[in-house]
Formats: structure tokens, sequence, C-alpha cells
């Protein structure tokens, strides 16, 4: 749970240069948004993961349905915003 009430989990990033992509477990988009709202953070595009691909499903394509709740977040970093004005 958050301080919003709702069950948002944050589960790992990936930071790349210009931006970090946030892998949340939760409700649905909107309770990612309004997680990254109270936090005050950016979350500049928030999609459900749909399938999810790795090198042990990658030999037989099938659909694979995702863990439930698996959001993905795609939000500039702080120091790159900063610095682009």
């Amino acid at each position: 749970m958050n301080r919003s009430g709702k069950d948002v989990q944050w589960v790992q990033s990936f930071v790349t240069p210009d931006k970090i992509y946030c892998i949340y477990n939760a409700p649905n988009e909107d309770a990612v948004r309004e997680h990254a709202k109270l936090g005050e953070f950016p979350a500049d595009s928030v999609a459900r993961v749909t399938q999810v691909i790795d090198p042990t499903t990658a030999e037989t394509i099938r659909s694979q349905s995702p863990r439930p709740g698996s959001t993905c977040v795609s939000r500039s970093s702080r120091s790159a915003r900063s610095s682009t004005g």
C-alpha cells in the first residue's frame, strides 16, 4: 500500500542517460499516476504490460499472461530535466 491507500508496489527501475523506466505492480494505470503525483515524481507515460518475453519464453512463442497489474512507467530523469531546462 502507498499513501493513496492503493496497492502500488515498485518492482525495479532501468536507467538510461535521459530517462528512467520503472516497473510497478498496481491495480491500474490511474493508481500509478496517483502514486507518482503523491511522490512528486514525473510519470510521462504509463502502460500496462501485456506480455513478458525473456530467455525462457523466447524459444516458444506463445501468449503468456503477465503478472496481474504489471505496469511500466517511463519518466524523464530529474537530472536530465534540470540540465535541459
